[in-house]
């Protein structure tokens, strides 16, 4: 393995860590990571994020040409994140860490529980993150999921100048970790079991819906706008359609041809107006169906234009038209899912509660409010 000792650890040379001094200290001492995520966030490029005055993350977005470019007529970029992860660390406390290589493994210790302590921190930003965004794809991160090694820098600020103690590439803590969940054995029957509890609870493409959302946040955080613009459509015509499609056969008993014939036959525009709009209106009488109705007509006159002018004008959109459609369709998403769950007695309904959940309640009423101009 190459080793770059002269990689650049910007919260310590451009005195971000500034942020976590006190007041009333003239000195302090710092620990920062530095570390590669395998997914992009969803951030402005060096914006940083405290908490309590103790933790402090700084996010750095990069690009780089695919190391496949040679071989590809065409290709994307690899878009990046890495993360400067800097905990401040009181003098007293710091007279703890072992000095000189002999104390090696009292050194690995040290370092290693105040990383758990800032990846932690980490972990409910991140969190946070895939809240607001809506992005599944945002995960929590463990030792495991990081590319190449972890690096450090140990540094003192004392008399308005920083001064570099030591660093290191910090691989010991993590390497039995790492070794057994490499050699892990995979369980075939669990596996196995697992798989088919999948499918058969699978009734009505919830799964299958899931995915095509997923899909068109990695085409978004990839700025491939048009193809999230298209993927956005297709994931909520899949969600309203199956709506229908579901309550005709648990609650009408429709016979399969009724049935091929919405899913196959009826343009996505009357499934809308005509077969949902009956649905949540006079049927399930949704709270607020008049809101969702209004939504939707909005969704068939601008997201829906921008995707009919993709594919058959070949129009090119930018990232504000991408997030105008993922917002107004996650907003209908929302508002349907919240309504339905307030339905009870319903077969329709237990079926859709037990595949949908509603993941941000305290967005409902704003979502409401946020529409409401669109019915009076």
């Amino acid at each position: 393995m190459k080793i770059n000792n002269d990689v650049e650890f910007r919260t310590f040379k451009n005195g971000i860590f500034h942020s976590l001094m006190h007041d009333d200290e003239e000195s302090a001492y710092f620990i920062t990571y530095r570390f590669l995520l395998p997914f992009r966030l969803p951030v402005t490029n060096g914006s940083t994020v405290s908490f309590k005055r103790d933790y402090l993350y700084q996010f750095i977005n990069k690009q780089y040409e695919h190391p496949a470019a040679k071989d590809l007529a065409a290709h994307y970029p690899i878009r990046i994140t890495f993360v400067e992860a800097t905990k401040r660390i009181k003098k007293k406390d710091f007279s703890k860490y072992p000095v000189g290589e002999k104390k090696r493994k009292g050194k690995d210790m040290y370092i290693s529980e105040i990383f758990k302590e800032l990846l932690d921190v980490f972990n409910k930003i991140i969190v946070g993150l895939s809240i607001v965004s809506k992005n599944n794809n945002i995960y929590t991160v463990s030792n495991n999921d990081f590319i190449g090694e972890l690096t450090m820098v140990i540094y003192q600020y004392s008399k308005t100048k920083p001064i570099e103690l030591e660093r290191n590439i910090v691989n010991a803590p993590f390497r039995k970790k790492n070794n057994e969940d490499n050699n892990r054995t995979l369980n075939y029957d669990q596996y196995i079991s697992a798989v088919q509890t999948l499918v058969e609870k699978d009734e009505g493409n919830y799964y299958r819906i899931h995915e095509k959302f997923r899909e068109s946040e990695r085409l978004f955080f990839s700025e491939r706008y048009n193809d999230c613009i298209v993927t956005r459509n297709t994931a909520f015509e899949m969600f309203a359609t199956n709506i229908v499609i579901r309550y005709e056969k648990l609650e009408k008993n429709a016979s399969e041809k009724r049935l091929y014939n919405l899913s196959n036959k009826t343009g996505f525009a009357n499934i809308i107006s005509e077969n949902l709009s009956k649905i949540i209106t006079d049927k399930l009488q949704l709270r607020d169906a008049d809101l969702i109705d209004a939504m939707n007509k909005q969704f068939l006159a601008t997201c829906s234009q921008y995707r009919h002018s993709i594919v058959h004008r070949g129009e090119s959109f930018s990232g504000k038209e991408a997030v105008e459609s993922m917002e107004l369709l996650d907003d209908i998403v929302l508002l349907l899912i919240d309504n339905i769950h307030q339905i009870e007695g319903n077969s329709f309904a237990n079926e859709f509660k037990d595949n949908n959940v509603v993941t941000q309640p305290s967005m409902v009423q704003k979502t409401i409010a946020k529409h409401s101009k669109l019915i009076g």
